[in-house]
This record gives C-alpha cells, sequence and structure tokens, in this order.
C-alpha cells in the first residue's frame, strides 16, 4: 500500500469537496509515480477499481440556480455608486462560488464575526440565485459604507465593511450592482 502523507490527503479531500452532491471515488492514480491515489467521478474510473466512496452533501438551504456565466469588466459601470470614481479594479479578492467561501472567505472572517453572523453570510449567498459573487475591497479603498460605519459597527460584525456582493439587478435591462454585505444581509 503506498503512503501519502497530509498535504496529499488535504489535496485529495479538497477534490472530493469540490464536487458536492453527487458519489466521487478515491482510486489508484493514473500517473501513479507522482501521486499515488486520484479522486473520480463514475465517468472518469477509466477500469480502475474505487478504494473508497465520498459523498459531500449540500447543508441547509437549498442553492440557487446560479447556471448561468457572466463576466466581471473593469469598467467604473460594473461596480456602481458604492466605490466612487473606480470600478471592478478596487476589489482584491472575488468569491464566485459557495465552496470558495467556504474554504476561504468565511474561515477568515470567523476569527472575529460572531457564528450567527457568518453562517447567515454563507446561508444568504447560498439562498440568493440574483448574488453572483462576494467580493473585497482593501481597507485602503473608501467605500460609502466605510464612511457611514462606525468602527464598533465593523469590528462587531454589524457592517463588515470591506464585503460586498455583486447582485444582478432584476431590471428590464440587468445590472451588476455592489451591495454592502449588511445591506444585502438585512431582510
Amino acid at each position: 500500500m503506498p503512503t501519502i502523507d497530509a498535504d496529499q490527503l488535504r489535496k485529495l479531500a479538497e477534490r472530493a469537496d469540490s464536487r458536492r452532491g453527487k458519489d466521487v471515488f478515491l482510486v489508484p492514480s493514473k500517473n501513479g509515480a507522482i501521486d499515488p491515489f486520484d479522486i473520480a467521478e463514475e465517468s472518469e474510473l477509466d477500469g480502475r477499481t474505487p478504494i473508497l466512496t465520498l459523498r459531500t452533501e449540500d447543508e441547509q438551504p437549498a442553492f440557487a440556480d446560479r447556471s448561468g456565466t457572466f463576466t466581471l469588466q473593469s469598467t467604473p459601470r460594473v461596480v456602481l455608486d458604492e466605490f466612487p470614481d473606480k470600478g471592478i479594479e478596487v476589489v482584491d479578492a472575488v468569491f464566485t462560488s459557495l465552496v470558495s467561501m467556504e474554504k476561504f472567505l468565511l474561515p477568515y472572517y470567523a476569527q472575529f464575526l460572531p457564528p450567527a453572523k457568518v453562517k447567515e453570510m454563507r446561508d444568504q449567498f447560498a439562498r440568493d440565485a440574483s448574488a453572483l459573487a462576494v467580493c473585497h475591497v482593501p481597507d485602503s479603498i473608501e467605500t460609502k459604507m466605510r464612511a457611514a460605519s462606525t468602527k464598533s459597527e465593523i469590528k462587531n460584525g454589524q457592517k463588515p465593511a470591506g464585503l460586498f456582493v455583486l447582485q444582478l439587478t432584476p431590471q428590464e435591462t440587468p445590472q451588476v450592482k455592489a451591495v454592502p454585505m449588511g445591506v444585502f444581509l438585512q431582510p
């Protein structure tokens, strides 16, 4: 039996986790000399015998349909009035899927936001099909939300001032608008 280290195991777990809601299999790798194991769906087995079946179920709530595609362009019209005189180029990180939020964004904010607020961010993004992505604007960029927030509101999670949801507006000619996370979470 081949030996693998924790980093290889972590990579396999990440690959399995990114294929949620379906069975995937731990299988011998096609390039066994480099990586002894791989993750494959049934259609990718190519005669390899599964060692283990893995399945990550999606948790509540039901996911919104984001089956369409969109393109972010660096123009001042993509992100509207929240960033005066600036466009999408001020954003330093964009999270376009729930999986990317769970792996990178939510663990970071869990360090200083209440657990209920982090869960609310995750659940609302998962439910709302108009939410295309979550983006982060660095502290060095002034936004209307930062200007209107006190330091205690930002610190206690009432207004996560650096997070914005890129939301598709329900208009005859749809537009993408940057909505502050605190506003997005309001009922």
